[in-house]
């Protein structure tokens, strides 16, 4: 979401970098720096300098061994604390500055140089050649023959890049964190490649519906919903500005699966089927998965840049047309689904000039929990409509409404004062 929010104008240049052996070259001694500057010390600085250094091994073969190998770099394999200490120094990386508006995003070991359009010419061979100076302080390599560069919204470099005089690839899509990125960012491979990788397993979800002898409703559902429509939650924050004939690709995908999971025939309507099995559109999800993540974006860091951005795009109009940029198609999604004031809602934040109330103080406003049925019993239609049944009877100007975690309670709160 971060690399979509620096693409919002559709317009720079991204870098992807791939370390080679990253997790076998990095180096002890800067991931020890980077603890201790983070105030860790005394014995457990010692005893993960004990775990990082003075490692030797060696390989037994057919009753015989061989001579003792010492392993000055990188972390232990297989190691739970492993992955943390290579971000410790991954972090490192991410701290510097590369210039005015790049900026460097990091997942695992995959690197993403994003440059802005402005004097991206000049700022390209500055930033890398800054990025593999600090690399090489750190034990990291830069592997060329992996990495590759993409332009949005701008033509291909009139020289390639390079790094020591290896250049790197000029590559139109580029999987990036599980997401296929295109130049124009219309996703299109990305849905390409959801429809390949889901049908085979629509296919095993109609080997599970053998007349007579398949499995259940509730079983096939819960397969669909774990093995199918979890391979698109995952990139669906990123499809909100979808084209609808991709929307319309993915829901025919849903609707092989639903006529699986209740083996209907061909003539069954798609409303009907849903209804039935209690899912909502494609597009739907897409919207309401897209809510979700920028919601948990905001509050996880209220003050960066994307959140801004996101709040910003509240005070614009809905977009229309194909060349909306993301940050935009994100916040129509809320708006879409009627959570807009919900998601851009302010923090709570205490009034400088209040006093708590005495204990023995009458309250000033009540709180009525009306019990209902189990909502695991209501489809998400029936949950829906009866949440906006409950705002429609309470709202009002002094009326504040907050919604709970779903996993502790599924409830919504009114307050009225």
């Amino acid at each position: 979401m971060t690399l979509l929010g620096d693409l919002r104008s559709r317009s720079g240049l991204v870098v992807f970098l791939d370390l080679e052996k990253a997790f076998e070259l990095a180096s002890p001694f800067a991931i020890l720096e980077a603890l201790a500057e983070r105030g860790i010390g005394g014995r457990l600085l010692q005893w993960i300098a004990g775990f990082l250094t003075g490692r030797s091994a060696r390989v037994r073969f057919q009753g015989s061994l061989s001579t003792a190998h010492a392993h000055t770099l990188g972390t232990p394999q297989g190691s739970c604390l492993s992955p943390f200490l290579f971000n410790m120094l991954m972090g490192r990386l991410l701290e510097d500055s590369y210039g005015p508006g790049v900026r460097l995003l990091c997942y695992a070991d995959d690197l993403a140089l994003f440059i802005p359009k402005h004097s991206h010419q000049v700022r390209v061979p500055l930033a890398l050649g800054q990025l593999q100076r600090r690399c090489t302080s750190l034990g990291l390599k830069i592997n060329p023959d992996k990495s590759s560069y993409m332009t949005f919204g701008l033509p291909p470099l009139p020289q390639p890049l390079q790094i020591d005089g290896e250049p790197f690839r000029y590559v139109t899509t580029h999987q990036y964190a599980g997401v296929r990125f295109d130049t124009n960012l219309s996703f299109r491979p990305q849905v390409r490649h959801l429809r390949d990788r889901t049908a085979a397993r629509v296919r095993i979800l109609w080997c599970l519906s053998g007349w007579g002898t398949g499995a259940f409703q509730q079983v096939k559902r819960l397969f669909y919903t774990a093995a199918i429509r979890s391979v698109l939650d995952y990139c669906a924050p990123c499809l909100p500005g979808l084209a609808k004939s991709n929307f319309q690709s993915l829901e025919v995908v849903q609707n092989g699966a639903l006529r699986a999971i209740l083996g209907a025939p061909p003539w069954t309507s798609v409303a009907t089927m849903r209804e039935v099995c209690g899912l909502p559109t494609i597009q739907h999800r897409i919207l309401a998965r897209t809510s979700i993540a920028m919601v948990a974006y905001m509050r996880s860091w209220p003050a960066a840049p994307l959140t801004i951005q996101y709040c910003h795009a509240f005070q614009r109009p809905p977009a229309d047309g194909p060349d909306k940029d993301w940050v935009h198609t994100a916040a129509d999604s809320a708006r879409t689904l009627d959570v807009a004031r919900a998601v851009r809602c302010d923090p709570d934040l205490p009034l400088p000039d209040h006093l708590p109330m005495a204990p023995w103080a009458p309250p000033l406003f009540t709180i009525t929990t009306s019990q209902r049925v189990r909502h695991r019993d209501l489809l998400p239609t029936h949950l829906r409509q009866e949440a906006l049944a409950l705002i429609a009877s309470c709202y009002g100007p002094s009326t504040a409404i907050y919604y709970t975690q779903s996993w502790a309670l599924n409830t919504l709160n009114v307050f009225k004062y």
